[in-house]
């Protein structure tokens, strides 16, 4: 049996939101992997959550936080270039920068692969939500996926599409979402990505309408956690229709910046640095944000800097 994990120290601040004690928070995940026999994989994973600084309760109560599993599955290798996969897994909406969702999921999965493509079909139900989304959130919403991805030497492209359809995504007023993202690298150390999604409402309204969800991010270089010394600095942009983020982003910035009211936009720069072996400081700063509205108010910028050790 491999363990392996992660632990995390971070802290985040944005004015009127994240402020003092709500600033620091951490976080510990281990993930066990057993090996059934030669096409046959046990996952299981637990997770402490993102503890704050800033909880209330006593310690051994688990009213602010629990332990709790986020890996429970099993892999099996149907045959050539066919893996399946059954149980609660991590699961991200298209494989590009993960702007909607990228976090605990409960579902099946089976991928065919060749040397430069694979095909992705699923189904299942999200497993989380951030505490700032609104109710209804993604949370035990179920979705049917698919995602169709080419990788070569300097470039690769995908596409990828969702279709939301129980009482709990038309609680949400959610119906599909399409999208699609390219990545290219150039010269030895250059790497440019973008990532685009059109969200499709159940019923548009005036308040509630279909929007874009986007981003892109140039960087220079690669943060490699065992390669002490190595590391990275990068620039994004991200683009947030009112009402077609619902949570739980694999990206870097916090879910309530990604706007659930009001739709946002601006720009994040940031750099990743391999302190020691498997011990990576990773900080980033936006600037330039308003809201999607219509008005371009201007909003709180928020900053992240987190210390990961990985073993």
């Amino acid at each position: 049996m491999k363990l392996t994990g992660d632990a995390n120290i971070h802290y985040q601040h944005q004015k009127g939101n994240i402020e003092d004690d709500a600033s620091w928070e951490y976080a510990v995940h281990l993930l066990a992997t057993a090996k059934v026999n030669d096409r046959m994989n046990v996952n299981l994973g637990l997770s402490t959550d993102d503890m704050s600084f800033d909880d209330k309760n006593s310690a051994s109560s688990g009213e602010d936080h629990k332990l709790y599993v986020d890996h429970a599955n099993v892999e099996y290798n149907a045959g050539k270039n066919v893996n399946i996969l059954v149980g609660r897994y991590d699961y991200q909406i298209g494989n590009g920068m993960g702007l909607q969702y990228g976090d605990t999921f409960d579902g099946a999965q089976v991928q065919f692969g060749g040397d430069h493509w694979s095909l992705t079909g699923g189904y299942g139900k999200f497993k989380e939500a951030d505490p700032e989304a609104p109710d209804p959130s993604l949370l035990d919403v179920k979705t049917g996926y698919v995602s169709l991805d080419g990788m070569w030497d300097k470039f690769g492209a995908g596409v990828y599409y969702n279709q939301f359809g129980d009482t709990k995504a038309d609680a949400a007023n959610l119906d599909h979402i399409l999208g699609g993202y390219a990545f290219f690298k150039f010269g030895e150390k250059w790497n440019l990505m973008g990532d685009y999604q059109r969200v499709s409402k159940d019923k548009e309204t005036s308040a509630d309408k279909d929007g874009n969800l986007w981003g892109a991010k140039l960087q220079y270089g690669e943060a490699v956690p065992e390669e002490k010394g190595s590391w990275d600095a990068w620039v994004d942009y991200v683009h947030a229709d009112k009402g077609t983020y619902y949570g739980s982003t694999a990206g870097w910035r916090d879910g309530g910046y990604l706007g659930y009211e009001h739709g946002v936009k601006g720009w994040g720069v940031g750099f990743d640095y391999a302190l020691a072996k498997n011990v990576v400081l990773a900080v980033g700063q936006t600037f330039g944000t308003k809201n999607t509205d219509g008005d371009g108010t201007k909003q709180k910028e928020y900053t992240s800097a987190e210390l990961d050790f990985f073993f």
